[in-house]
């Protein structure tokens, strides 16, 4: 369970790391550069080599951490931290769900302006709850490894 919390622990710092500087640098730069730009942006990046990328560690880390907690739990170790870091895991697959349909949707380099800006801002809305949500899996899965020792 230690070797498999440790690596969902890399795993989860290496996507919350993604998906802050997504929310933080990232999406806000399309008011500067314009809705067109940034939906080129994403079709070259997150459309590009992230549809590997993601995947792996964006699902990765969180099922991992929820497998950790399960077999914690099993084994009746589970910690408050370990249970809070796979309640968060499973916000994030939930957000991701909801964040990806719309990122999807910029594969099309017709759509209009005001569609590519509707679409960012559902994508933001639920990037931004991702990244708080994987920011709480990194750290509760952290301390929880941390803790055990």
């Amino acid at each position: 369970m230690q070797t498999l919390l440790t690596i969902a622990t890399i795993l989860n710092a290496l996507i919350a790391g993604a998906a802050l500087d997504k929310a933080v640098i990232g999406l806000p730069a399309r008011r500067k550069i314009g809705v067109h730009a940034f939906a080129n942006y994403f079709r070259a990046t997150d459309l590009g080599p992230g549809r590997f990328w993601y995947p792996v560690f964006g699902l990765g880390g969180p099922l991992l951490t929820i497998a950790s907690t399960m077999m914690a739990f099993v084994r009746g170790v589970a910690s408050l931290l370990l249970l809070a870091a796979a309640f968060f895991a499973l916000l994030h697959i939930i957000a991701t769900a909801n964040a990806a349909p719309n990122g999807l949707k910029l594969k099309n380099s017709s759509l209009s302006e005001e569609s590519i800006y509707s679409i960012l801002k559902r994508f933001s809305a639920w990037n931004a709850v991702r990244a708080i949500a994987l920011l709480g899996t990194f750290l509760c899965s952290l301390f929880a490894l941390i803790g055990s020792d």
